[in-house]
């Protein structure tokens, strides 16, 4: 069993598509920030997994991070493993979190860049469409670092999946509110089975 959280703001993915994700009751910054910290504690206290989406404007942990420098050493201290998922689409912009947290000191052991290929333009390879964000040398400052780069394919059926409200294995499946058709059906079993390729090494890193 673990923990889910969403303190994003501006798009609650986790809370549309899974149950029992815990968030908190307003969006004032110092309210988000002490919610933070006792989801935080709740689960280094336990000993439970927790998965956190923080969203892209997040300043909560930021904020911590100012406040407790040794933040993320207490924590693996404490017994947990700390793994950070960056999403990066192919403008150097999106990179603004990563060096945000890093600049207060932030490195987990566990890092990733997930570059989403879904959000480059149509018909253009990935390496050309991110090739501004691949030679940044906060990329390069990272992977030299240890950090990972991971791929996530282009999901033609995207919108489909998005306005059922469906989990993939359901949109898969047929199993959405609304139907899906079977070539976008076929689509999502493809994406699917290039993301567990993809991803396959770091399976670990997530319950």
């Amino acid at each position: 069993p673990f923990l889910m959280a969403d303190i994003d703001p501006t798009n609650a993915s986790f809370s549309s598509y899974f149950p029992d994700v815990s968030r908190p009751d307003g969006y004032d910054p110092v309210e988000v920030r002490s919610w933070l910290q006792r989801f935080i504690g709740y689960a280094v206290e336990n000993k439970t997994t927790a998965v956190i989406d923080l969203g892209g404007g997040d300043t909560s942990l930021r904020s911590l991070l100012a406040e407790m420098p040794s933040l993320l050493a207490d924590v693996e201290a404490s017994g947990l493993a700390v793994v950070t998922y960056y999403m990066c689409g192919p403008q150097p912009d999106d990179l603004a979190p990563l060096l945000t947290l890093a600049s207060h000191g932030f490195h987990p052991k566990a890092k990733a860049l997930i570059f989403n290929e879904g959000v480059g333009d149509a018909g253009v390879s990935r390496q050309q469409a991110f090739s501004e964000i691949l030679v940044h040398p906060v990329v390069h400052k990272e992977t030299e670092n240890g950090t990972i780069i991971l791929w996530m394919p282009r999901l033609f059926a995207a919108a489909v999946v998005e306005n059922s409200r469906a989990g993939f294995g359901q949109a898969r499946d047929g199993e959405a509110s609304r139907p899906i058709n079977m070539f976008d059906r076929a689509r999502v079993k493809g994406w699917l089975a290039s993301m567990s390729q993809r991803f396959s090494g770091v399976a670990s890193w997530m319950p």
